[in-house]
């Protein structure tokens, strides 16, 4: 009976999907009975009562047997006809690193460094967030090979990679922080990173940002209330984590760094009338907070006027060309000159 014509009152939609499991079940069951490996993939007849019934002609992929009746689904809930149906992607702008990139995404303040890059290079590259906070660059190494693909059909180009690492790795190794990396092995993760053969295969534009300024006087009071027996970063120590990135630019030609420490520093310096350039920097416990107050709320992540100053550092390394779109604008589409629109 024809489910849109039916009178009956309609069954539930997971009772549906168990149905639909079933059948596709016994028809692979059959087929590999008789030592047909193929799989009819979006079979009319086989469609999931959730899926459109407009999705086009029957493809058939070849596909091993399945080694047991649990990958057949026998005992999941899970549909084993795993249709993706999604957009083609575009080249991608990768950003990779910690908590700073995990939170460009959230709207700040009405501002999102995310929703903004996108913006800029929307219909050009999809903007790809690999955040992960609490991330040290070990860290990082460990899951580089889950987090990116290599070449082939199917896999978008890497066009740009943005990796911000180091505000953990500079931790203080307390008995209630293990996030610690030194010094010298921080660089070697970096530039292990960089020089991956996964990523280089892509041949993207890398860009390694120094991680931003720290305001110890706030994650002192922070970290005290939270029961750490002391700060668990120094803005000193830090500072050294921003230059050793700064290094590891400058020994590595065609990575470009992105002084977000700078950036930053300087903002809070400029808006700091009481700063003395001959006293200590802004942050530090024998100084002052300044407007790294406003731009550091909690010491460490950015608020969204940083998040701003980040953008447009981030943003002018990526070039402005809308002649690359992956698709035609519409005035200039190939429809228009051949008619193929209107014909259908």
């Amino acid at each position: 009976m024809d489910v849109a014509t039916s009178s009956s009152v309609p069954s539930p939609w997971w009772l549906a999907l168990e149905t639909w499991e079933l059948r596709v079940f016994e028809d692979r069951r059959s087929r590999l009975a008789r030592g047909d490996a193929s799989f009819p993939f979006l079979d009319s007849s086989l469609l999931s009562p959730l899926l459109p019934r407009t999705l086009g002609p029957a493809k058939r992929y070849s596909r091993e047997p399945a080694a047991s009746p649990r990958e057949l689904g026998e005992s999941s809930r899970a549909p084993i006809c795993t249709a993706r149906v999604m957009a083609a992607s575009y080249p991608q702008i990768v950003l990779f690193g910690d908590s700073i990139f995990q939170g460009a995404i959230d709207p700040v303040d009405g501002f999102s460094f995310q929703a903004a890059l996108q913006s800029k290079v929307n219909r050009r590259y999809d903007v790809i967030n690999r955040g992960l906070s609490g991330y040290n660059t070990s860290n990082a190494l460990a899951v580089l090979p889950q987090v990116f693909s290599p070449p082939g059909p199917g896999v978008p180009k890497i066009e740009y990679l943005f990796i911000l690492l180091g505000a953990n790795d500079a931790c203080i190794q307390l008995p209630t922080n293990h996030q610690h990396v030194p010094l010298d092995k921080y660089k070697i993760n970096l530039r292990r990173i960089i020089t991956h053969p996964t990523i280089s295969a892509h041949k993207p534009k890398i860009f390694i940002i120094t991680p931003p300024p720290l305001d110890q006087i706030r994650i002192t009071e922070l970290d005290l209330a939270s029961g750490h027996p002391s700060a668990t970063r120094h803005a000193k120590i830090s500072a050294s984590y921003s230059e050793a990135v700064r290094q590891v630019a400058a020994e590595n030609p065609g990575v470009t760094l992105v002084d977000l420490w700078k950036a930053v520093m300087d903002a809070a310096i400029k808006k700091t009338p009481a700063f003395d350039p001959n006293g200590p920097p802004l942050g530090y416990p024998e100084g002052q907070r300044g407007y790294l107050e406003h731009l550091l709320p909690d010491g460490l992540h950015l608020s969204s006027e940083s998040y701003r100053i980040f953008y447009d550092l981030v943003s002018s390394f990526i070039d402005s060309n809308d002649e690359d779109r992956v698709l035609p604008e519409w005035r200039s589409a190939p429809w228009l000159e051949e008619d193929a629109y209107l014909k259908g």
